[in-house]
């Protein structure tokens, strides 16, 4: 056994006792499991968090979309108005109804018709 020692004494490779591993105990499972559930919210927060961002985001380019067709119908608008103050302007007026006939009243000529005078009914006179 003296040789044995010996022998390991001055080998290359010695070996080493080894500690035995600690158990782990309950208490640290319960922690990982804490753990690992606020990594959880942590993460559906995020989440949340994210998809309202992106909610603001499109919700800002609708309204941008929105101000620039309110800015076009605006625009068209104000020609449509242009165009209505246009047609209804007293020369225009003039010039439509001289292209379909029509006459201005000084010149019209008037038909009058009198009036009959009923028959006497029943040997009355008037």
């Amino acid at each position: 056994m003296a040789s044995e020692s010996r022998l390991m004494r001055e080998s290359f490779w010695r070996v080493q006792r080894t500690r035995p591993v600690r158990r782990l105990n309950l208490l640290s499972g319960e922690i990982a499991q804490r753990a690992l559930l606020l990594l959880v919210l942590i993460g559906i927060l995020l989440f949340l968090y994210l998809a309202q961002v992106s909610q603001v985001a499109i919700t800002q380019f609708d309204i941008e979309k929105m101000e620039r067709e309110y800015i076009q119908l605006q625009e068209a608008n104000r020609e449509l108005e242009r165009e209505i103050a246009e047609l209804e302007s007293p020369a225009h007026v003039l010039q439509f109804a001289r292209e379909n006939g029509y006459v201005p009243v000084y010149e019209a000529d008037y038909l009058s018709i009198e009036p009959e005078t009923p028959a006497p009914e029943d040997g009355q006179t008037r």
